[in-house]
């Protein structure tokens, strides 16, 4: 009860978040977050449902301030509407309550569905006007006996002169997508949607000068959604809402908590910005109330949308104390946030309810931060989302693709540029870790130098990371660190290779050795420019390109100048990670056609279909006129790939290889090229996945694939301590032999 409880407060809390403005900008954010913080307990421990209702209203949703968003419980006794039961059958009547008003009270609503019974009505009205001269009318539409789900557009046109457009309504839209490595999961605009078209109708213009006030409750106000935008946008047009009635919105609109509870949550924003005055009780002070009204002005508030905090939403938790409450708002966060934006998450997990009701079962019973940290890094292990990860400033840990290989009895860890022996497994010493292992896995272990040992390793910490530490015999050039560990890693051994879980890496080193320089198979150009540096000349006519070192566009463009002319072959690495994102224009320097970009899919949420999901297809291509200052090379061309080719440098990778022919030499990259997204939690702390969907050229899905090289080359522990790189051999040896 308790788990489904909170399930549904963390989907009405994420449904909000999507749809209200009140919860935008740096302020809401924090108060929408603080009023989960104070509600989760009370909601989880209500006793009742009244209680529940009580405890959803006062903690979470009136911190909304709105009069529309309100829990009801469904079977509370309805307010007498007093209305004489003798009357009731009439379908209006008019009522002088005083000199200067006319009241209209909308006994039925039924006539209002036919178009001549409201023609009729309005000439029965100019009629009761000749007679009873008023310029103050009130529409009484306070309903409890409605028969029809909506008030048709024909009664509004009865007030109108000429053909008009009511206001347009405008939604939030949300669109997952990423760049320049801020820290935000989607960027949030506007959906504008064109008012609805009316009619004039048949009224005198004399109706339509008079002051008019329309009188909603809860039962009421969504049959009048569509006119009440028109009706607003009229001078001497007002509008009174009573709390009051039940609610009598529409399903889309209607948030089911319980069997019991329901909340009421307008989707089209424009209802927060008409001039709505609430009233308890209207028939005690209609006159004060009708004259109050009017001190709003005539003119139309024009919407504007509410700024966004440079453009973009973050999630950030304001609090640095923990408790469960604390750990249960940053898994909401998560879990609104992938359920919504995560391609992976939602291939997998669909709207992931019952994954949040597996893992709150864990969650309500931690009781301090570690425990919490290591929740969440198992949630982030069982993504099968190559971005997925989780950063804690506090931990030095760098997540790198490993090779585990054995070798002379010992463990070997194998990187770009690096070997290093394993020393732990999960912080714990290797010499102790096959009994620790024992313990949690239940099950008796082989010696450790059998490579079935891994193996069981792999299988007995299931959807889990698996950290080594490495000491790191020779310092080196510390490899390109990536947010994301790559999926896919191997098992190496003589005789046996099995896949792993994915490996954090934690560097130590050994300070008493002396540091050794990697010996480069080539000579430096020059010293400068700083460009040249990212150029080796090698025989052969043959260069290597090392873009991911370039500062800029223009070096690169430097970069080509020189080359074309000099070389008739090039081989470009692509491992490790950019410093610059350059791709469009890496692939201007390769092909004269124009430039096509790999196609993407990204999630789009909108307020109004907040249970449903959509994707939004995008394709790029630029024109060659679009760059300038870039000379084209158009040899045969070597692309080094192998695991820490990932992300921004598989991305590149991908654009060559639509654009142009080209080879790859290596291993089989990482195989996630969609963007970063980050969530943040406390702390300085953030949750990685991947925002979207990218596609190779024959259109089969990148993530988890990666690319794959034409020619396999499989790197040795003889090699990497001889300091050699055998993939750019094997690239040297493909030209040579060509």
């Amino acid at each position: 009860m308790i788990k489904k409880r909170l399930l549904a407060l963390a989907d009405l809390w994420g449904t909000l978040l999507l749809s209200h403005p009140r919860c935008f900008g740096p302020a809401g954010i924090e108060s929408w977050e603080k009023a989960l913080l104070n509600s989760w307990e009370s909601v989880s421990k209500s006793a009742s449902d009244a209680q529940l209702v009580d405890a959803l209203n006062s903690k979470l949703l009136n911190n909304l301030s709105s009069p529309l968003i309100e829990a009801e419980y469904i079977e509370c006794k309805q307010q007498n509407n007093a209305i004489d039961d003798n009357i009731i059958k009439q379908d209006y009547l008019f009522v002088r309550p005083c000199k200067k008003i006319l009241l209209i009270k909308i006994m039925r609503t039924e006539w209002l569905a036919n178009k001549k019974y409201t023609s009729l009505f309005f000439r029965e009205l100019e009629t009761f006007l000749s007679k009873n001269p008023v310029e103050n009318i009130v529409f009484d539409f306070r309903l409890y006996n409605q028969k029809i789900n909506w008030i048709p557009k024909t009664f509004f046109e009865g007030f109108l002169s000429q053909p008009s457009r009511s206001q347009s309504l405008h939604q939030l839209v949300h669109c997952g997508w990423n760049e320049d490595f801020n820290d935000y999961v989607y960027y949030q605009s506007w959906k504008k949607l064109p008012g609805k078209y009316f009619i004039a109708g048949d009224s005198e213009i004399s109706l339509c000068k008079k002051r008019m006030i329309i009188v909603l409750n809860r039962s009421s106000i969504a049959l009048l959604s569509d006119g009440l935008p028109l009706w607003r946008s009229k001078p001497n047009r007002r509008i009174v809402f009573e709390t009051s009635g039940r609610w009598n919105f529409s399903k889309k609109n209607i948030f089911e908590f319980s069997e019991k509870v329901l909340i009421n949550i307008p989707v089209e924003c424009d209802f927060e910005y008409i001039d709505l005055i609430t009233s308890k009780d209207f028939d005690s002070n209609f006159e004060e109330i009708f004259e109050e009204s009017f001190k709003f002005p005539d003119s139309v508030r024009q919407f504007v949308p509410p700024d966004f905090p440079s453009g973009s939403m973050v999630l950030k938790d304001n609090v640095d104390s923990t408790s469960t409450g604390h750990y249960f708002v940053s898994f909401t966060k998560i879990w609104n946030i992938l359920r919504k934006f995560s391609p992976t998450f939602i291939r997998l997990h669909d709207t992931g309810e019952k994954w949040f009701l597996k893992k709150v079962e864990s969650l309500i019973h931690i009781a301090n931060d570690k425990d919490f940290r290591n929740f969440l890094k198992k949630i982030a292990g069982e993504l099968p989302d190559n971005h997925s990860g989780v950063y804690f400033p506090d931990e030095k840990i760098g997540i790198l693709p490993l090779k585990l290989v054995f070798a002379g009895e010992k463990l070997y860890g194998i990187g770009k540029n690096f070997v290093g022996e394993i020393t732990h497994i999960n912080l714990v010493p290797l010499r102790d870790f096959r009994e620790t292992f024992q313990k949690t896995s239940g099950s008796s272990t082989p010696q450790f130098e059998k490579s079935s040992f891994l193996k069981q390793l792999s299988e007995g910490y299931p959807g889990e990371k698996i950290m080594f530490r490495l000491e790191l015999t020779k310092p080196s050039p510390q490899p390109s660190y990536t947010e994301t560990p790559a999926r896919g890693s191997k098992i190496e051994s003589a005789s046996l290779i099995e896949d792993c879980c994915t490996i954090d890496m934690e560097f130590t080193y050994q300070e008493d050795k002396p540091e050794e320089p990697l010996p480069s198979s080539s000579a430096m150009l020059f010293s400068e420019p700083e460009w040249a540096k990212t150029l080796d000349i090698l025989k052969h006519e043959i260069v290597l390109l090392r873009p991911f070192d370039l500062a800029d566009t223009n070096d690169l463009f430097e970069v080509f100048n020189f080359i074309v002319g000099k070389a008739k072959k090039l081989i470009i690495d692509l491992r490790g990670y950019p410093k610059k994102h350059f791709q469009v224009s890496l692939a201007s320097c390769l092909t004269k056609s124009s430039i096509r970009l790999p196609a993407c899919e990204i999630p789009v949420v909108t307020a109004s279909d907040r249970n449903s999901r959509k994707f939004e297809h995008v394709e790029y291509r630029f024109n060659q006129n679009l760059t300038s200052g870039n000379t084209v090379f158009e040899g045969p061309v070597i692309a080094l790939i192998d695991e820490s080719t990932v992300s921004a440098s598989e991305f590149t990778g991908l654009v060559i290889k639509m654009n142009r022919k080209v080879t790859f030499v290596g291993r089989p990259t990482a195989g996630n090229c969609g963007n970063a997204s980050f969530i943040r939690l406390f702390n300085g702390s953030h949750f990685l996945f991947t925002g979207m969907d990218v596609f190779d050229s024959d259109g089969t899905l990148f993530e988890g694939r990666g690319l794959l090289p034409d020619i396999l080359v499989e790197r040795s522990i003889k090699g990497i301590l001889e300091k050699r790189d055998e993939i750019l051999e094997r690239a040297i040896r493909e030209f040579q032999t060509a």
